[in-house]
């Protein structure tokens, strides 16, 4: 595990990884997708995470305006709903205040905006963690497109090899695989085997950020 102690970055995803509002946006999704008379099972949204909300929209809506009408509309739901059913992510502030005190970088790669990232770190108090963001609207090119990777990498001046992206969706371990960084997959969800999914595998696979915490403590 070499590579763990060696990264000079650590790139988290945010939705999910930071902050835990898995339900909040699975909510949004039921409630965006019945206005355009689409019902979905939580468990078949879930299987999109980790791409943006127009993809999103589009597995369930063919026609692409009104697939965009869907993803503004879930994106407005959200808002009123993030602040009462999300919260931080056990373990994240010990476990990046552990890697910032290793001298490591630390920022964030999502398919959120980055008006959105910033609204909600700031919520909890968690800004001033990270010292690069990039959203969904900073780039051109969406995951499983390494850009939001290799913007980071840009900004900071940090090889691929020498960065880690942690995130909880199969989509963030392709991502990774595509910028030819290192990966750690947060199976939280439960989502089913990712080798089943993918052809690359996770250079680490946890349950919680408390564990990959515990885990830097032994090593």
């Amino acid at each position: 595990m070499e590579w763990l102690l060696k990264a000079k970055v650590y790139i988290f995803d945010f939705d999910g990884t930071i902050i835990n509002n898995e339900d909040a946006h699975l909510q949004a999704w039921v409630e965006a997708l019945k206005i355009f008379h689409r019902e979905a099972n939580p468990s078949l949204i879930q299987q999109y995470f980790g791409r943006n909300a127009v993809e999103i929209a589009s597995q369930f809506i063919q026609d692409k305006k009104q697939a965009e009408e869907c993803a503004k509309i879930k994106e407005q739901i959200y808002d009123k709903l993030w602040r009462r059913m999300s919260s931080p992510v056990p373990c994240v502030e010990e476990l990046i205040a552990k890697l910032k005190n290793s001298g490591k970088s630390i920022a964030i790669a999502s398919s959120s905006t980055y008006e959105m990232i910033v609204e909600v770190l700031q919520y909890f108090d968690l800004l001033h963690l990270f010292d690069v963001i990039v959203g969904i609207d900073n780039v051109h090119n969406p995951k499983p497109h390494p850009e939001l990777l290799l913007s980071i990498l840009n900004k900071l001046d940090i090889p691929p090899s020498q960065a880690i992206y942690i995130g909880d969706s199969p989509i963030d371990v392709l991502t990774a695989c595509n910028a030819g960084v290192h990966s750690i997959y947060l199976n939280i969800y439960e989502r089913g085997r990712i080798q089943e999914k993918l052809n690359c595998s996770p250079d680490l696979a946890i349950r919680s950020l408390c564990e990959l915490l515990n885990f830097l403590k032994d090593i």
